[in-house]
């Protein structure tokens, strides 16, 4: 789970897209004609809609597959769980696999989820997301989740 400072980071960086001369560097601004493209790792993509899912209230954790689930085992961290993407050359899909916070509106955390991913893959990539899918693997409460999190935490009942 992206802890806040990077959630900070990330929202200050996006920020400074609304200053108009923040592109325009000394006068100079790249030319359209050039002949490049940008291309993003599937990986890179993922972990972007990620980090924005997380800062959505009501959910709890994404939930990835079992090479995530080892991967937490051993004290890894895959900031990509729960987020499956494919890519294209201007927009993306994605499928997002989350845990739940009990007492939240599943419609509106799936809304906000949508709105948030694709303003960051927007901002941060210049892809569209044409398509996110949402589905909910679990609802607990957050007393529930930290157990979850921590079990050899009895302290938590």
């Amino acid at each position: 789970m992206a802890d806040n400072e990077d959630i900070d980071i990330l929202n200050k960086n996006l920020n400074r897209y609304d200053d108009p001369d923040y592109l325009n560097v000394n006068g100079y601004r790249p030319s359209v004609d050039l002949n490049s493209k940008l291309k993003f790792e599937k990986s890179t993509i993922e972990k972007i809609a990620s980090v924005a899912a997380y800062q959505v209230p009501g959910v709890l954790d994404l939930k990835g597959g079992v090479i995530a689930g080892i991967q937490e085992t051993f004290g890894s961290e895959d900031m990509t769980k729960g987020v499956s993407a494919e890519i294209g050359e201007k927009e993306a899909a994605f499928d997002i696999s989350i845990i739940m916070e009990h007492g939240f509106s599943a419609q509106k955390v799936y809304d906000d989820i949508k709105e948030i991913v694709s303003e960051h893959i927007q901002l941060m990539t210049g892809l569209e997301a044409v398509e996110i899918n949402l589905k909910i693997i679990d609802l607990m409460t957050r007393k529930e989740y930290e157990r979850y999190k921590n079990p050899e935490n009895k302290s938590l009942n």
